[in-house]
């Protein structure tokens, strides 16, 4: 969890993102990912495993390095597609009163683009 100091008298503490139930196809991207080894993983997945698809995830800061992912991949497999789509998480924060002791911890929402690409092998 990340921990922000925000302007009011309380902190705020970044919940994990809830996700779905993941499948041995589904490969998420953070900022903090390597790009290479993603881009090994991508051809692993394809070759070795044998998948004739795999979707990447990209959330906030993620969105443009997912993009960039597919289109690198795209460069070095050229009979592949995308099936892209795009959508909305909500997150939840905690703000934690470290002033007031009478005052009641709360909870932030907020909202993060993500997307959402499916490589998958063109014909299939």
């Amino acid at each position: 969890m990340d921990t922000i100091k925000g302007k009011s008298s309380g902190r705020i503490v970044k919940r994990g993102v809830q996700r779905r139930a993941t499948l041995a196809t589904d490969l998420f991207v953070s900022r903090k990912s390597s790009f290479p080894a993603l881009l090994k993983r991508c051809a692993t997945l394809r070759a070795k495993d044998g998948f004739s698809s795999f979707s990447i995830h990209g959330l906030g800061a993620a969105v443009s390095k997912a993009v960039s992912l597919a289109l690198a991949f795209k460069d070095l497999n050229a009979d592949i597609d995308f099936d892209i789509s795009t959508s909305t998480v909500n997150l939840i924060d905690d703000v934690i009163e470290e002033d007031d002791e009478d005052k009641e911890d709360s909870v932030n929402e907020r909202k993060n683009s993500a997307i959402h690409i499916r490589v998958f092998a063109k014909g299939s």
